[in-house]
């Protein structure tokens, strides 16, 4: 310790004894200026020349003069010296501000005079900054560089080396810029592009679907039959040879393909667009064959990359099909999903998931339903139907709801006053999680992502979900249910679920009330039959009227106050048209007005005037901004929806901002247009 302190004593009077001169020279020159003035000025150039040496001594040389002590303490051991100076592996010390004081030879040939006339550890990168270096003193740090076409393993590790002959222990704690930092550069270029290239060549599994393959070959005659499967076998067969893999066809609409990590990077470059060209061949009925694409990736083994592109392909069935999903060990990404899935008419699949879908009740005794956020008809009426059919058989069961649209409210309240309805069969999210245990069962109805779930809290808690809804499957899907039925080809959620209830019981009916609760749903989620519409659609519409629902009584409740037809009708004419074919129109925030209803009705009535392909409707909520979004055949609005974090149907989609402006979200919508179109 008394020879650390010494060694410090002693470097401190070495650089600031010019200094104390200097003061002396100052209060000398002041003597003499009083005695004579001449000889004073003389005198006051030398010591202003003498005091800039001591400055130039003090904080420029001083910078040179660790490197100097340091390479003082290394000629002192020949044999150390030796071997550092001539080891292979690249060393080096610098200070914490990352200047080099030392470096062997194999590291000065890497730096070759880089670095400047005081060599900074930054040649190698940028990102080596003083932060890093700070960090590297107490916690080691190790990372890749690319430098003069080579990649080097850098090693920083923080030494004791100052503490044997500058400063003390405490002190060296309280001051990094007397630390010095090991620095071990090691070439690992054959190693990291051996580990490159044994990625690029990974095996990728994929599974390919014709969405379409029993529609487009309808009424074909078999000599055509042949011919059609033929070219789809040429076009896909000769797809997957471009980018250097193998296909074998499965089924007749379905096949597996193999191909390397790098050719699939390449196949995304090119946006799959064997998408596209399957539509060119001639069915000769005019349905044109759409694509679903699969593909599995970076998985543990070949079975994990199989699973993956298996559920890839059920995400892109469900979110429409003409689509590609490629899934890794992190997440998804989606590409194409331009064209509407065609409609298939028919109930199997809905009598098969009406029976499994009892199945399922008779495991639990308790039912929660629960729909989205702010519940709207649709929400509303598949909650009543589901409601309806666990209660047939005894169930216990409630429908969860915190918050509601103020129209879909005027309904609820139609239950409520009638004394055949339980007075429990609404409930608030605190009072379904205080009656949860493992006994119950979730039901989630028009919606599957948990984010826009009226109570999230519920999806946490209860393991045992059951999904029943007609929008697309996005990233945040809830994957854990143990029945899934959704069908994006469906109208709305009271289609599917009114399908169901056919099927659920021969002694099953509805009443009237909760017939026209799901009939209403249909019908605003259609925007009176104008928009993805089916057979299925007015088949259910047909079915729930035979149980009584009444189309008067539906349209007084659907009826709207003046001041909602003003709101309407202002901003319409406030619309912008965007790239010639977009309407945007904001709706204000006013009292007494349900503005996410009018939001809807104004992206609907926007689509009446002619050129208009999509229209996007803004409106104000508390800290948010809701976004209804409604198109033709020519733009998808889900995928633009999915842009801003929402999703819904090709030609119906919605979305929602949070802690955002008006104007901010506008430029959102717009940038979101431009990428959409960018990519067509």
């Amino acid at each position: 310790m008394k020879k650390n302190i010494k060694t410090k004593l002693s470097l401190s009077i070495y650089l600031t004894w010019p200094l104390i001169l200097s003061v002396i020279l100052i209060f000398i020159n002041v003597c003499v200026y009083i005695e004579k003035q001449n000889a004073s000025n003389i005198l006051l150039i030398f010591t202003i020349i003498y005091i800039l040496i001591a400055l130039y001594l003090l904080f420029i040389r001083y910078r040179k003069l660790l490197p100097r002590i340091f390479s003082l303490i290394m000629s002192t051991s020949n044999v150390q010296n030796g071997i550092l100076d001539n080891i292979n592996i690249p060393f080096a010390l610098c200070t914490s501000n990352g200047t080099i004081i030392w470096e062997n030879k194999s590291f000065k040939a890497i730096r070759n005079k880089r670095g400047g006339i005081i060599p900074n550890i930054n040649f190698f990168s940028k990102t080596i900054t003083k932060e890093l270096l700070y960090d590297s003193i107490k916690n080691r740090r190790e990372f890749l560089v690319d430098f003069q076409n080579k990649i080097y393993n850098i090693l920083l590790e923080g030494i004791d080396i100052t503490k044997e002959w500058l400063n003390n222990i405490e002190e060296k704690e309280e001051n990094n810029d007397s630390k010095v930092i090991a620095i071990y550069a090691t070439d690992v270029t054959d190693l990291e592009n051996a580990k490159r290239n044994l990625d690029d060549y990974k095996t990728v599994e994929g599974l390919i679907y014709v969405d379409n393959y029993e529609e487009a070959l309808e009424n074909i005659e078999d000599t055509n039959k042949s011919i059609i499967t033929a070219l789809v076998d040429r076009k896909l067969t000769r797809y997957v040879s471009d980018f250097s893999g193998i296909i074998k066809r499965l089924e007749k609409d379905k096949y597996l393909f193999i191909i390397n990590k790098k050719n699939i990077k390449e196949m995304i470059e090119d946006r799959f667009s064997l998408l596209d060209t399957v539509k060119e061949i001639n069915t000769a009925n005019d349905i044109s064959m759409t694509l679903s694409i699969g593909v599995g990736m970076d998985g543990k083994s070949i079975e994990e990359n199989y699973d993956f592109a298996r559920y890839a392909i059920d995400m892109a069935l469900g979110r429409g099909g003409d689509q590609a999903v490629v899934k890794n060990n992190i997440d998804m990404q989606y590409y194409g999903g331009k064209t509407l899935q065609q409609e298939k008419f028919t109930r199997v699949r809905s009598r098969v998931k009406a029976k499994a879908f009892r199945e399922v009740l008779d495991t639990k005794d308790k039912i929660l339903i629960m729909g989205h956020k702010n519940v709207d008809f649709d929400s509303f009426g598949a909650s009543v139907g589901v409601y309806m059919m666990a209660k047939f058989i005894g169930k216990d069961v409630h429908i969860v709801q915190n918050s509601i649209a103020k129209g879909v409210n005027v309904l609820k309240e139609k239950f409520l006053s009638q004394d055949e309805y339980a007075s429990d069969m609404f409930i608030d999210g605190d009072h379904a999680l205080f009656i949860t245990d493992e006994d119950t069962m979730l039901i989630l109805v028009d919606h599957n992502n948990p984010k826009i779930s009226d109570e999230p809290r519920l999806i946490e808690k209860i393991s045992t979900k059951v999904v029943f809804d007609h929008h697309r499957r996005g990233k945040d899907t809830i994957n854990d249910a143990v029945l899934q039925h959704i069908e994006p080809n469906s109208s709305s959620a009271s289609e599917l679920v009114s399908e169901m209830t056919d099927y659920f019981d021969d002694k099953f009916s509805l009443r009237p009330l909760e017939a026209e609760s799901m009939l209403i749903g249909i019908i605003v989620d259609t925007n009176y039959f104008s928009n993805q519409t089916s057979a299925k659609t007015f088949d259910a519409a047909s079915s729930l009227k035979k149980m009584g629902a009444d189309i008067g009584r539906i349209r007084n409740m659907l009826q709207v106050d003046e001041k909602s037809e003003n709101l309407k009708n202002e901003s319409l004419l406030k619309k912008e048209i965007y790239k010639n074919n977009f309407a945007i129109a904001v709706v204000e925030n006013k009292d007494n007005v349900d503005n996410k209803i009018v939001a809807a009705e104004v992206a609907n009535e926007l689509m009446h005037i002619k050129g208009i392909d999509a229209s996007i409707v803004l409106t104000k909520f508390q800290n948010s901004i809701y976004i209804s979004a409604r198109a033709i055949d020519r733009v998808n609005v889900q995928v633009l929806m999915e842009e801003l974090g929402g999703g819904g149907h090709k030609s119906v989609a919605a979305s929602q901002l949070n802690d955002i402006t008006i104007e901010e979200a506008i430029w959102k919508v717009k940038d979101a247009i431009d990428q959409i179109l960018s990519e067509n």
